[in-house]
């Protein structure tokens, strides 16, 4: 085979050459590197408060603070009543919009006034 057609003989002659940088290229390089890199930052100090007394609020609204401080605020308290408040309606209100929605997608025609969905349990709530 040719010399120059054959793989390993080329990498072979390439891997005897070495090939250094010149000293102004390494110099230039560091130099580079050093101004690059991040400096040393001091360690944070830890954020000391002035000890105030604790006013605590009595009673309800005090237990009703710390729990508000608890669940992540008072917005967070807002969405979570705001949710409950809205299950509740949409469990005991059954509004009629939601059906008539819900009938006109379904294209069911028939319309049920009273679901029974424990129909098992009828005996349980009657008297003998």
């Amino acid at each position: 085979m040719d010399k120059d057609f054959d793989l390993d003989a080329l990498l072979a002659e390439a891997a005897e050459v070495r090939v250094t940088p010149s000293a102004e290229l390494s110099s230039l390089i560091l130099r580079d590197a050093v101004r690059l890199q991040p400096k040393p930052q001091p360690w944070p100090q830890p954020f000391v408060q002035k000890e105030e007394p604790q006013v605590s609020a009595g009673g309800f609204f005090g237990w009703f603070t710390a729990f508000a401080d608890v669940l992540g605020g008072g917005r967070a308290v807002a969405g979570l009543s705001l949710a409950a408040l809205t299950g509740l309606y949409l469990g005991v209100a059954q509004p009629n919009l939601m059906q008539s929605l819900t009938f006109s997608l379904a294209a069911d025609s028939t319309v049920s006034d009273q679901i029974d969905l424990l129909p098992a349990t009828g005996t349980l709530w009657t008297e003998n």
